[in-house]
């Protein structure tokens, strides 16, 4: 049973599993740090360890979930073996959640699992995949034994099973268990629990056992051997094999006495797939209905020999969105009318070809994850061929029809997969006052500078894909505004903070980082000139791994407001006094929500904080105003036990009040039931001052408008939620803008206050309307007042279920 590590690596490409893995969410996202310029105190979220990933491919548990059987692509139209679901494993392929120790816990709190690996008469084993599986998380850790058989897998406290898969020796697969002949037992029912506590579990040693053979030689017509073909035993007894066959055609399996079936699989899409049967042409057929049980039951069987049957090829290459070619993507196509599962993988040009008989078929494409102990990066969308473009909704797929001849030329671009969100201990990366960032002095007009934002002590890691964060200006010596995106751009076409002269401001922004983990500022002014300073404060930040927390978009509503009692909070705030109320149409799993905190009514300057828990004197500001002023600034805040935030008002002195809103328009939570993002370079897609975006002419009081989005700059149509920057310019007379997934005349939330004669921008995450379109209601005092909008989107996000192998 030898498999290379390449080959192994090709195998991976069948994974369809999404590892649910669970990462606390801090206070701090989409934008929640404080307005001021000068280095005040930030949000500080809940602490959470900075994920480090390993960047090695995950061939053992990939190996290891193969020789369960436990790939869906395995199954055909067979029924998912009962035992899958105790390593995680759904009818859909797909991991379940808290599938790693939890990440409230240190590298102090890890500890080894350790034994020894032998074989027949003690000979020590190397190479055997150790995999240490919680009770109650499914699979955790896994290593492979040493040239002197000893594995040390860590794990945190808790109670496990330990799995033993030797794929290049022909031993028996199964779990230590300590009453067992040999500490070991193929039986999942038989494995011992080990309690890991408060320190190093040893003497784990088992001794594999030996079972029996089941040989033969897969050929092609005419007798030619046929190499690298894959054999399993199909489901049947609780015990799944899996080999190759050697350059004669030969292959063997070891099982333990029962009955199994084989099946063959021809990787390079030349044969057909299918199962031994005993019966037919070539000892070979495609339906698992026809497979013939073979017993094995005292000694080894011999003579499986089958001959692969040929059919019709369906055509096509793969490449991504830059026409880049894409290998090793695994192209499955599907009948609703036979239970005939073809595979093949694209080769390192994007072309593939896959072999099936007559019929119809929806074709699906999926991309493989790059797995390590802290979880998988899933660099596309899993998808299906469309002949108006890659699509993820089966529904939509063209179906392909196979009659008598091959079909070319169903070519697909993927779409990229996204990223799951870390929240970090809010870190300052530029301040051109003194410096940080490599940057010193201002900021001149449509001259733009590029600063580092990965590595060093922003812990920010090399792999991420984009960051949340706080851009803040100040020191300006006129109006204008600063655009922050992935690439140096002396004149951008979009705006990330409009600003008067004299107004140190601040705007949350969720933004791309380049290939080398830098972002670039420009300031625009209207002339040459003047200067400005900039200040830039990450966050948090989005990766490709599935560790991360995911995103639900909702419809943005009303969830506090002191002025009416909304919220359960009724009048208003008083200085230094936090008042705790609760998120109503949040689930009791959100770990963080985002939304809109307000001012109004302020009877002094000062500034909110927002958190999960009261704080009387908070060290760090959410949203900064001078008096007279409503106010508005995006947050990503964690949310505290049964779904409570808090709010203080800080001002110079006792006596001030302020009223407080809060509006809500989404939540994350630590699994991957929510949505992955996909930053883009930020683009204009509305601006009603040109006409960009379809409508032309400013917004009248309380009149809707939608416009479309996806479609537009990357947006793809199966988006379910974007960000972007919301700006209103031309105001005549101070209101609000509201934006959201539907048309609302009268809108209960808004999401950027403004007063007249002041260019403006705030943040937003917002759902999509169901056909790709925002909507837009401009609140004025009364009817006859105007303004124009502007909202360029910074990136959009997609369900998870898209991610992997569907």
């Amino acid at each position: 049973m030898s498999i290379s590590s390449s080959r192994v690596a090709r195998l991976g490409a069948s994974m369809l599993l999404s590892l649910a893995m669970a990462v606390a969410l801090g206070s701090t996202a989409f934008g929640a740090s404080p307005t001021d310029p000068t280095p005040t105190p930030t949000v500080t979220p809940t602490p959470t360890p900075t994920a480090t990933h390993s960047t090695q491919p995950a061939t053992d548990r990939e190996t290891r979930l193969r020789l369960e059987g436990c790939l869906p692509a395995m199954w055909g139209s067979s029924p998912m073996p009962p035992h899958c679901a105790t390593l995680g494993v759904s009818s859909a392929g797909t991991k379940s959640a808290g599938a790693r120790p939890s990440a409230t816990t240190g590298d102090g709190d890890y500890y080894a699992v350790q034994g020894v690996v032998t074989g027949t008469g003690g000979t020590l084993l190397s190479d055997v995949e150790v995999d240490v599986e919680s009770d109650t998380n499914g699979f955790d850790g896994w290593e492979q034994t040493a040239a002197n058989g000893s594995f040390s897998v860590d794990v945190s406290a808790g109670t496990y099973r330990v799995s033993f898969y030797d794929a290049p020796d022909p031993y028996l697969n199964g779990y230590y268990s300590s009453g067992s002949s040999g500490a070991f037992s193929v039986d999942y029912s038989s494995a011992t629990l080990v309690v890991v506590g408060s320190s190093n579990v040893t003497g784990i040693d088992v001794q594999l056992g030996t079972g029996y053979h089941i040989k033969g030689t897969v050929t092609a017509l005419g007798g030619a051997p046929l190499e690298d073909i894959d054999v399993q035993t199909q489901y049947n007894d609780n015990y799944v094999d899996y080999a190759q066959t050697q350059s004669d055609g030969t292959y063997t399996l070891v099982v333990p006495a029962g009955t199994y079936r084989l099946g063959f699989t021809d990787w390079s899409g030349t044969y057909l797939n299918g199962y031994y049967s005993s019966g037919s042409s070539g000892h070979f057929s495609i339906s698992y209905s026809s497979a013939t049980p073979v017993v094995v039951g005292s000694a080894d069987v011999t003579g499986m020999d089958v001959q692969l049957g040929t059919g019709y090829h369906i055509k096509g290459k793969v490449t991504a969105s830059d026409g880049a070619p894409l290998g090793d993507i695994q192209v499955e196509p599907w009948s609703s009318s036979s239970d005939y599962s073809g595979s093949a993988m694209t080769m390192a040009d994007g072309t593939y070809s896959v072999t099936v008989p007559a019929g119809t078929y929806t074709v699906q494409f999926s991309s493989y994850g790059i797995c390590g102990d802290d979880g998988c990066t899933w660099p596309y969308l899993s998808g299906y061929y469309s002949s108006g473009g890659f699509v993820i909704d089966q529904s939509q797929a063209t179906a392909v029809s196979v009659t008598s001849s091959d079909v070319t030329g169903i070519n697909v671009v993927m779409a990229p997969a996204g990223s799951t969100y870390y929240p970090i201990t809010p870190t300052r990366v530029l301040d051109t006052r003194n410096g940080t960032g490599a940057l010193s002095g201002p900021f001149t007009n449509h001259a733009a500078r590029t600063f580092q934002v990965t590595g060093g002590s922003s812990s920010i890691p090399d792999y991420a894909t984009a960051v949340t964060g706080n851009l803040t200006v100040t020191g300006q010596t006129s109006s204008g505004y600063l655009f922050i995106g992935p690439v140096a751009t002396n004149n951008p076409t979009s705006s990330t903070l409009n600003f008067p002269v004299g107004d140190d401001r601040a705007n949350a922004v969720t933004v791309a980082l380049s290939d080398s983990g830098t972002l670039s500022i420009t300031f625009v002014a209207p002339s040459n000139g003047p200067t400005a300073q900039a200040i830039f404060d990450v966050t948090g930040y989005f990766d490709n791994y599935d560790d991360g927390a995911t995103y639900h978009a909702l419809t943005p509503s009303r969830a506090l407001d002191t002025r009416s009692g909304t919220g359960g909070l009724f009048g208003p705030f008083t200085n230094h006094a936090a008042r705790t109320f609760t998120l109503a149409g949040v689930p009791s799993g959100a770990t963080a929500v985002t939304g809109n905190l307000t001012v109004t009514g302020q009877t002094s300057s000062g500034y909110l904080f927002i958190g999960p828990t009261a704080n009387n004197n908070p060290t760090s500001s959410t949203l900064n105003f001078p008096l007279g002023d409503d106010r508005a600034n995006a947050v990503t805040v964690a949310l505290g036990t049964s779904r409570t935030l808090s709010i203080t008002f800080v001002a110079p002195s006792n006596g001030p009040s302020a009223q407080a809103i809060f509006d809500v328009t989404g939540y994350f939570t630590d699994d991957m039931s929510g949505a992955w993002y996909v930053p883009l370079t930020p683009s204009r897609v509305l601006d009603t001052r040109n006409g960009t975006g379809g409508l032309s002419g400013p917004f009248g009081n309380h009149y809707a408008r939608s416009f479309q989005v996806t479609g537009l700059a990357g947006v793809p149509s199966y988006a379910t939620a974007v960000t972007g920057n919301l700006t209103v310019t031309g105001q005549t007379s101070g209101g609000y803008l509201y934006i959201g997934p539907s048309e609302k005349n009268d809108p209960t939330s808004s999401n950027l206050n403004f007063p007249l004669g002041d260019d403006r921008a705030n943040a937003v995450a917002v759902a999509l309307g169901t056909d790709g379109t925002l909507s837009i209601t401009f609140v004025g005092p009364s009817n006859g007042q105007s303004a124009q909008a502007i909202f360029d989107v910074t990136g959009y996000f997609v369900p998870s279920g898209t991610v992997g192998g569907g």
